[in-house]
């Protein structure tokens, strides 16, 4: 029970005559729906006596009466993910998918406990007994009417569920669709790793490697070549000093480093970058350069590795 208690509220409590009643806020998400346990409609006037009081002061709450029950809320000392079913009967049968379907999991629900005067004002402020989110209904149908339950879970049981959330394309779509951040993740499991070597202690040659290697195409979206059928891939180097020079073209071998597939079950690709569908899948081609040892300072000579890789799906022809 919260201890900022309205001063009409804790003298309501103390009289020895208590009017009570519970309101009931679920958030679906198509609507927002506001019953209370009385008959006929009620909106509650206020104003609130605490500023943080989230009651729906002025909102309009249907009563549901005989027809719906909120069952027992326990009061515990220790921290346990309690929770509280809420049973609306008397709905005719023929509308009973309506009702099913106006439900939606995970909605918000919020239960306040109102007392009220003499003449059925709700006295501020309404405590809040209970928050959580809907779980999946149940019914009951019977011949004529049906009973629809549903069961609030408090928001401590989420301790007690792994995540069920992926690092994945499709898991990132759910929540923002069109994002390409995760595009390339699931390919990680596929992926062929060479560390740097280099060719040998070629002391005479202190070319800088390049900046960056470009592929073409496919540097910007990944390239689909059906079973059976080829793709030529074609990689340009950038130099330091602003210079460009293909390393990697048809017909044209280059000693510029090797190229290979990550799956060569899926695609399978050649030394002049010729791609080559397998089967239908996912894999990832790369081309590394590795042509000298540049001469920088010191004992220690760095191989001079830079990589670039594209997306290859391979698809039925």
């Amino acid at each position: 029970m919260p201890r900022n208690l309205s001063p009409s509220f804790l003298a309501a409590c103390a009289s020895g005559q208590v009017r009570l009643g519970f309101f009931l806020r679920i958030q679906f998400l198509t609507e927002t729906v506001y019953i209370w346990s009385g008959r006929g409609s009620i909106t509650p006037a206020g104003p609130a006596w605490d500023s943080s009081s989230s009651f729906p002061y002025g909102q309009a709450f249907t009563g549901f009466g005989w027809m719906g029950s909120i069952g027992s809320i326990p009061s515990v000392t220790d921290v346990i993910a309690t929770n509280i079913t809420l049973v609306l009967s008397g709905i005719p049968t023929e509308l009973l998918t309506d009702a099913i379907n106006a439900v939606r999991q995970n909605s918000i629900a919020t239960l306040w406990l109102a007392l009220s005067d003499a003449n059925g004002n709700v006295i501020a402020d309404p405590v809040q007994v209970f928050q959580g989110t809907c779980d999946v209904p149940t019914t009951k149908e019977g011949a004529v009417t049906s009973t629809l339950s549903i069961t609030c879970e408090n928001p401590l049981i989420d301790l007690n569920r792994a995540p069920s959330r992926r690092y994945t394309d499709v898991d990132q779509q759910i929540t923002y669709p069109g994002d390409t951040g995760f595009f390339q993740v699931q390919l990680l499991q596929d992926f062929l790793l060479l560390w740097p070597a280099p060719y040998g202690n070629n002391n005479s040659d202190s070319t800088e490697p390049p900046n960056y290697l470009t592929i073409t195409p496919g540097q910007t979206s990944p390239v689909e070549v059906p079973v059976g059928l080829t793709q030529q891939l074609t990689v340009v180097e950038t130099r330091p000093d602003g210079s460009t020079n293909t390393i990697m073209k048809a017909g044209y071998t280059y000693g510029g480093g090797p190229v290979y597939s990550s799956d060569p079950t899926i695609a399978t690709v050649d030394v002049n970058g010729l791609v080559t569908g397998v089967a239908p899948g996912m894999c990832i081609v790369t081309k590394r350069f590795v042509e000298s040892e540049y001469l920088g300072s010191g004992p220690s000579r760095p191989s001079n590795c830079v990589t670039a890789s594209v997306t290859i799906i391979v698809t039925q022809p």
